[in-house]
């Protein structure tokens, strides 16, 4: 799905997919994949591709999270199933700039939903 104006969210079971314009997601079998910006660097690409696949991992993906904006795929690994995972993508958040005003370490590990929301409120100002 590429999203060419406006943005597109849509819930697959509990996880939250957010889609701004100018950012695609592959749908399959096992729902919807990481957002990766349309012009992101191939090397991103794969590695969310292989994330998404189950053949790679999150630190791989992480890895390729270099631009300001790439905070998109970081958002949405943070309602991962995998709590290493968010743990993973909570600390490069961290690492470049604070959590918004009132969201704690253990509400984003326990997934909690206002705090994933103000991530996201946090952040969507990279993300044109």
């Amino acid at each position: 799905m590429h999203v060419t104006t406006g943005r597109v969210a849509f819930v697959d079971g509990a996880r939250e997919v957010y889609v701004p314009s100018g950012a695609n997601c592959r749908a399959g079998r096992r729902g919807a994949g990481t957002p990766v910006w349309d012009d992101a660097p191939p090397p991103l690409v794969e590695a969310g591709r292989r994330f998404d696949d189950r053949v790679g991992t999150a630190r791989e993906l992480i890895e390729q999270c270099m631009q300001p904006r790439d905070s998109l795929m970081l958002w949405h690994l943070l309602a991962d199933h995998d709590s290493a995972v968010v743990a993973l993508a909570l600390d490069e958040l961290l690492k470049r700039g604070p959590a918004p005003d009132g969201v704690t370490r253990e509400a984003v590990l326990k997934r909690e939903a206002a705090a994933l929301e103000a991530w996201k409120d946090r952040l969507m100002g990279e993300w044109r």
